[in-house]
């Protein structure tokens, strides 16, 4: 379906990139972030142009978002970054290349599931649920049960105003599971940008655990989430 105030604010905002080499990526991250917003009015009740109409608000002004990108998007820096990638597979390697895309494009995130071994794997879960603390939205979206008894749990979460940029605080809260264990967040990874992609490692968990619980109760603000882990189970 084509929403058009998502396509004219999107539009006037990456008009305002000069480097057209960037317009694609930062179109698609910004995208997908007024539409996760979307979905965010639509499960509240909201009609489709309505919460479009809000998501679009929760941006802000698209020639000031665009005028900000462009300094991080600079042609200049730009166009040296396509010669240098070209210098870098002929002459350099890799190497240089590590230290360079993190330089300019930090504003965007790499998801951490990217690094989980296939064959480390027993079995994984889809998850799509989704909460929210103040205009901070958390959305679940794996889970991966590991051959070390490790549960690792994958999320992204952003803040509805844009340039709210990192949660303030990274706990999930208090971890369960079915039987009644309570589990810590063990180690874990977050790579921020305007969606932040993260993972926590839950160490120990049982392999025949039914369901996963996430319990955040802190600074007033509650939230409570239940997976469950059949699907899992009959894959092992």
């Amino acid at each position: 379906m084509q929403f058009k105030e998502k396509d004219r604010f999107l539009d006037e905002l990456v008009s305002q990139v000069k480097f057209s080499f960037d317009r694609a990526d930062i179109r698609k991250e910004l995208e997908d972030h007024i539409l996760d917003s979307m979905e965010y009015y639509i499960e509240k009740g909201y009609d489709e142009d309505k919460a479009e109409n809000m998501a679009v608000q929760d941006m802000g002004d698209a020639r000031e978002i665009g005028k900000a990108l462009n300094k991080e998007h600079n042609p200049v820096i730009g166009w040296l970054w396509k010669i240098s990638n070209v210098l870098v597979g002929l002459f350099i390697g890799a190497s240089i290349l590590v230290g360079f895309v993190p330089m300019l494009f930090g504003l965007f995130s790499v998801d951490p599931y990217r690094y989980m071994e296939k064959d480390n794997i027993v079995y994984e879960i889809d998850v799509e649920q989704k909460v929210q603390i103040d205009d901070v939205v958390i959305k679940f979206t794996k889970l991966v049960y590991d051959n070390e008894g490790d549960m690792n749990i994958y999320y992204r979460y952003y803040d509805k105003k844009l340039w709210g940029i990192g949660w303030s605080n990274e706990s999930l809260g208090e971890i369960y599971d079915d039987k009644g264990n309570k589990y810590f967040n063990g180690g874990g990874h977050s790579s921020n940008g305007i969606i932040s992609k993260s993972m926590r490692s839950i160490r120990d968990f049982p392999s025949d655990a039914m369901e996963l619980i996430i319990v955040y109760d802190g600074l007033n603000r509650y939230y409570e989430v239940r997976i469950p882990l059949e699907e899992g189970v009959s894959n092992e």
